[in-house]
């Protein structure tokens, strides 16, 4: 009789869904990114002290990039941060009203971070149409600082899409997004 008992095709180990999968590798992808550029800041950043230090000159236009690249780094950090599945939430009135309570609390704060990102999303665009229509550039090198906030934007809008992915996860699949 118990070998007539087969679990769900959801509730197997390393069997996520297609949102789940895409939910994954966005996250992933960002987390890796914000890594690799955190770790070139930092590198230029070493660089730029060591040239100063042993021959008093330095990087021309290292501060300008690391500044900028920050910002795409911080932007990606939103996106990683959905990884977690992360989100505004209440496990004591979850806990303490039961799981239909605490699915809907879950739900109620995966939208809320999908808003909130949403509305991040939309004013850095506006920012970044400023940031282009001013001709804003970098104090050095003279670059446009446009297309970095855009990125940034784009960063963002991903993190939005992230957390609106998580309102459509089923919950046997959110253990296997992170």
């Amino acid at each position: 009789m118990a070998d007539d008992i087969k679990p769900a095709a959801s509730a197997r180990p390393g069997k996520a869904g297609r949102l789940a999968s895409f939910h994954r590798s966005l996250t992933r992808t960002a987390a890796i990114a914000a890594m690799i550029g955190l770790f070139l800041v930092a590198l230029v950043t070493v660089f730029d002290v060591l040239m100063r230090w042993f021959f008093s000159q330095p990087i021309h236009g290292a501060m300008d990039i690391a500044g900028t690249v920050i910002i795409l780094i911080a932007a990606a950090s939103f996106v990683a941060g959905s990884s977690a599945v992360a989100h505004v939430s209440l496990p004591v009135a979850g806990y303490v009203l039961g799981p239909r309570a605490r699915k809907i609390f879950d739900w109620i704060g995966a939208l809320s971070m999908t808003v909130f990102m949403g509305a991040i999303a939309y004013y850095l665009l506006l920012h970044s149409h400023e940031m282009a229509e001013e001709n804003r550039q970098l104090s050095v090198l003279g670059w446009p600082v446009a297309p970095w906030w855009y990125g940034a934007t784009i960063l963002i809008g991903l993190s939005a899409l992230a957390h609106l992915v998580e309102l459509f996860v089923p919950d046997e699949e959110r253990a296997e997004i992170a």
